[in-house]
């Protein structure tokens, strides 16, 4: 609304350079950069929290269905540690990018993106991988049942 127009938070792009970060944030004006810091210091802080104990419930559930007790594949659980890890770090960089303005830097945009890239590429790996669980105790499952069925040949 800042802005006139739409412009894309940082954390839902893939990539970004220095010179669309200064066009955003000359966009959004004093105001919208206020706006913005709110949401990147306040909001979005709490956001990883949410999805990042849920991939690691749902992932550890799939995990504990698929595996032996006492399995260090449980371990994967905790991937989405990680992706929480950047994307902490990913508000940081947002907020000193928007504290910086308009002497933003490329070496502290390149940082800034390299962190959004990595939390998304993490994210979709547990996305993946809950997916790939998912659909292999789906399967086990169907051939647990199917196998259950079967007639007595005798």
């Amino acid at each position: 609304e800042a802005a006139g127009e739409e412009v894309a938070p940082l954390d839902t792009r893939f990539g970004y350079s220095r010179e669309e970060v200064v066009r955003d944030f000359q966009k959004l004006g004093e105001d919208g950069r206020a706006v913005y810091r709110i949401v990147a210091g306040k909001i979005d802080m709490c956001f990883p929290l949410v999805y990042g104990s849920l991939f690691i419930l749902v992932l550890a559930w799939l995990l504990k269905k698929l595996s032996q007790p006492g399995s260090k594949w449980l371990l994967l659980a905790l991937l989405p540690l990680a992706g929480m890890i950047f994307d902490y770090l990913e508000n940081l960089n947002t907020l000193n990018l928007l504290d910086t303005f308009p002497n933003i830097s490329a070496e502290v945009v390149r940082r800034a993106e390299t962190t959004t890239i990595s939390k998304h590429v993490l994210l979709l790996a547990c996305v993946g991988l809950a997916l790939i669980l998912a659909l292999s105790l789906l399967i086990k499952r169907i051939r647990r049942r199917s196998g259950s069925f079967r007639p007595n040949r005798e």
